[in-house]
């Protein structure tokens, strides 16, 4: 490690983020792994927004794992479900791995309804780990 260096700074590589007024989206990366921590309403208005960034994150020969953090959502509709399936596509493509973090209740219930609980990969634990701060501290 250089001098000067801090453990913590050579393991998160970057973090960025964009967002619409109900959605948004912090990617915290750590070699080549990226974890999209989703946050608002995944619906109709925010997917593209979500959809674009997953595709040039999968592109990226870099990538060798895309989490989906879904913690934090507070609504997702079938256009949230179609990303989260294009994406698992779109890792197998690229030869990444995908996970997804699951969220509150209805989150969850949507996954359950759908029949997709048991298809996706699940990790567990939180975002916590990325070092990206709770939502409500972003807006203070």
């Amino acid at each position: 490690m250089p001098v000067g260096e801090s453990a913590s700074s050579s393991v998160v590589e970057s973090i960025s983020s964009c967002s619409l007024p109900e959605f948004q989206v912090q990617d915290a990366v750590c070699d080549g792994e990226h974890t999209l921590v989703l946050s608002g309403e995944l619906d109709l208005n925010s997917a593209p927004l979500l959809s674009t960034t997953l595709r040039l994150i999968c592109a990226e020969p870099a990538t060798s794992a895309v989490v989906l953090d879904l913690s934090r959502l507070t609504f997702m509709d079938s256009t949230g479900i179609h990303v989260l399936l294009i994406t698992k596509e779109l890792c197998a493509e690229h030869g990444s791995q995908f996970e997804i973090v699951l969220g509150g209740a209805q989150v969850t219930r949507v996954l359950q309804i759908t029949g997709l609980l048991g298809q996706l990969p699940i990790r567990d634990g939180h975002s916590n780990e990325t070092n990206i701060p709770p939502a409500a501290e972003e807006q203070a």
